[in-house]
């Protein structure tokens, strides 16, 4: 590879939309086996009916335990599906699984640009995206629909991270809504695909756990580690919970199969996509897959889709719109700037966001739930200073991010040519 197409690589990666997203998911080391970083049991961020109740009952009494070397039964994924439908999309972004060294750890997947941090601060609207909006019958009709839509230049504009703003007005026309649900219907494909594959890997022959696969294993883990019966059976119910969504999700993917954007069959975009599968160590599926929800829900969000919006990965990434989400979502903004997110920012800009976010939170909310997302007594001072009405600042506009971009990319240049010049390249 000649350094000019190193550099145009390089380009590509930091200036396109449709940049692989990498999971953000991690695995802390733990002090002890028994530490739990998340609580398998969490208060629910809905509250749940007597029939959605009486569901998850039922499927738990005819389908557990989980033979993981055996199929579901039919009636299996109907209990799956009449439980599933009426769950909060958001609430399974993570899964999680106890590792023997690191403990209760997310699953580590490739994930696509979308947000796997909600919290009960997303759930202050009730009105949040459920699996049946999702897996409806019309995912046939929605493939039409999103190739429809791609085909016009109109909308794929809004791809364009050079295309400033939210544009409202495009939101019927581009079929926002249709938009966002086939790229969550292509995210929960990709999650649900790579968790099954991931639990029911086998440990290599030769070892002291061979033969048995990481399910298998994480709930040996449970019962040597775990000496808290509450806490241990907690797990394995939200691990069973996790395995029989990723289950039920995986099969309806195979029904349905995917649609990608139709210029990804170009040779230009041919050569990109199976340069990334190769950086990646994925197959081009996977990163056809991954372009093509990043392009349709950054769409969908910039038609102004409201559940588009509260799944995108704000920050530095939509540099394009920041201001218009500023406006219209200041608690969501600010949260999110909190988490630094906001390209450069200093530890005290992120703090003084987490206090204008808690102020926000007590406001519409009231303190109780202010405090399940922040810790006031750490913020003591940007409170005061949010109070005072100090000035914040604001999230990086496009201009700032490609200026940032090309500066860097500058320094690598010249740092590469260096490196070249010492005989450090080859």
């Amino acid at each position: 590879m000649t350094k000019r197409t190193f550099i145009g690589l390089l380009a590509y990666t930091v200036f396109s939309v449709s940049v692989i997203a990498q999971s953000t998911d991690f695995k802390p080391m733990l002090v002890h086996y028994e530490r739990f970083e998340v609580r398998p049991e969490q208060e629910p961020f809905l509250k749940i009916s007597d029939i959605q109740v009486e569901a998850w009952n039922r499927l738990v009494e005819q389908c557990t335990p989980i033979d993981t070397r055996d199929s579901l039964s039919e009636s299996c994924l109907l209990f799956a599906e009449q439980y599933f439908s009426n769950e909060p999309v958001w609430v399974y972004h993570r899964m999680y699984y106890y590792d023997n060294y690191d403990g209760w750890v997310p699953v580590f997947i490739r994930r696509f640009g979308q947000r796997d941090d909600h919290s009960h601060a997303d759930f202050l609207d009730s009105n949040v995206p459920l699996w049946r909006d999702i897996f409806d019958g019309q995912i046939e009709q929605r493939q039409k629909t999103f190739l429809q839509v791609v085909s016009d230049e109109s909308c794929m504009d809004l791809a364009n991270a050079n295309t400033l703003g939210i544009h409202e007005t495009k939101a019927e026309h581009c079929k926002a809504r249709e938009l966002f649900k086939y790229a969550s219907y292509l995210n929960a494909c990709n999650d649900a695909q790579q968790r099954m594959d991931f639990l029911q890997q086998t440990f290599p022959e030769g070892t002291e756990l061979s033969g048995l696969n990481q399910y298998e294993v994480s709930f040996q883990s449970l019962d040597k580690w775990v000496s808290d019966e509450a806490l241990r059976s907690s797990a394995k119910r939200r691990m069973e919970k996790g395995y029989l969504q990723a289950y039920w999700v995986a099969e309806e993917c195979k029904q349905h199969g995917y649609e990608f954007l139709p210029r990804l069959a170009n040779d230009d975009f041919k050569k990109r996509v199976e340069m990334s599968a190769r950086m990646l160590r994925r197959d081009k599926d996977f990163v056809m897959r991954n372009i093509t929800h990043d392009h349709v829900l950054r769409i969908a969000a910039k038609s102004g889709d409201d559940w588009a919006i509260r799944s995108f990965p704000l920050g530095s990434s939509t540099s394009e719109f920041n201001q218009d989400i500023m406006k219209k979502y200041p608690l969501l903004m600010h949260r999110t700037l909190g988490k630094g997110t906001g390209y450069d920012f200093t530890w005290q800009e992120e703090a003084r966001h987490r206090a204008k976010a808690y102020l926000l939170l007590v406001e519409q909310s009231g303190e109780k739930l202010a405090r399940l997302e922040y810790d006031p007594t750490k913020l003591t001072e940007e409170i005061q200073y949010v109070k005072d009405g100090g000035k914040l600042r604001p999230p990086p506009s496009r201009a700032e991010v490609l200026e940032e971009a090309n500066k860097w990319l500058q320094e690598y240049e010249e740092d590469e040519l260096l490196k070249e010049m010492k005989g450090e390249l080859f």
